[in-house]
């Protein structure tokens, strides 16, 4: 009850012949020159016989071998408990050996030249491309699919990661130019005012826009604003007596300070000026001075709100 195992360069056949009108049980895998040959083998022949079921044991172990580089047949003798010897195919059929000298596949020719003769002799054919087992080389066909799909995939989310991170750079440059650009405008409006940071300049400036709506409505808004201090002042202006005849020199208003410069015809008319400030319901006067020059008396006030009770 004999078993042969067929070594080429890249496969290795395990051959099973049955009763007559019967094709032989076949398995075939792939195998390359760094493996070790014994060692595959000793571990291939069990499972493979396992596998077939056999009525018989396996009494009997022909390997044949055309790359060389024989299998150590005393070990698989020892490990698969089967005897083992050395199979030469050309020889076997009584063919000349200088007939394949020149042939590098051997063994599948005289695999093939078996199966021809199956076919003269009404014998099931052998189909070496099917297995009990899946075939090998569709096994690495599935793995060298699944590494090139792999290195393509990583390749993509490795150029994705990269545009995308240098479309996140150019926008961050963009704002911060944005930013920039806003800021500067901003001082500009507001008289060299910057923007508070713990506020979008944005809502700065819809809040700015909205005083300034109120303003033109009449409604000044905050009593310590800007405006309102201006119109403060105003009124109390418009209250002095009108022949005092008041020239100003400048008006400063900040949110901090309100102060005039300016001068009027007489000492008289400046100290009316500075008591129609005084009585004023939300002015107080902090600092004045006056002083006579070419035939007009200079005068400068500082204010400043009074405090609500």
């Amino acid at each position: 009850n004999p078993l042969f195992v067929l070594l080429s360069d890249r496969a290795c056949h395990i051959i099973k012949p049955q009763d007559h009108h019967l094709g032989p049980l076949v398995r075939s895998f792939v195998i390359n020159a760094s493996q070790n040959k014994t060692a595959v083998l000793a571990r291939e022949i069990p499972l493979t016989l396992a596998s077939m079921s056999l009525e018989k044991p396996v009494n009997s172990l022909f390997v044949a071998d055309q790359s060389g580089d024989q299998p150590d047949i005393e070990a698989l003798s020892e490990t698969t408990g089967i005897p083992a010897q050395t199979l030469d195919p050309v020889a076997l059929a009584g063919a000349d050996k200088s007939l394949l000298a020149d042939c590098d596949c051997r063994v599948e020719f005289a695999m093939a030249c078996g199966a021809a003769i199956a076919q003269v002799k009404h014998i099931k054919p052998s189909d070496f491309r099917k297995s009990f087992a899946p075939y090998m080389g569709k096994k690495m066909i599935l793995q060298r699919m699944l590494r090139a799909i792999s290195v393509f995939v990583t390749i993509s989310m490795i150029a994705l990661g990269l545009y995308f991170q240098l479309k996140v750079m150019r926008i961050n440059d963009y704002t911060s130019s944005l930013d920039r650009n806003m800021r500067r405008d901003y001082a500009k409006a507001m008289y060299g005012a910057k923007p508070r940071s713990n506020t979008s300049i944005l809502r700065q400036l819809v809040r700015k826009h909205g005083q300034i709506q109120n303003i033109k409505k009449g409604d000044f808004g905050d009593e310590g604003s800007v405006p309102a201090k201006l119109r403060y002042m105003l009124e109390a202006i418009n209250k002095a007596p009108a022949q005092i005849s008041l020239q100003v020199v400048s008006i400063d208003v900040t949110t901090k300070t309100m102060g005039l410069v300016g001068s009027t015809n007489k000492r008289a008319s400046t100290l009316a000026l500075f008591n129609s400030f005084k009585e004023h319901p939300k002015l107080i006067k902090k600092y004045e001075s006056y002083n006579e020059r070419a035939n007009r008396d200079a005068f400068t006030i500082q204010l400043s709100l009074k405090k609500a009770k």
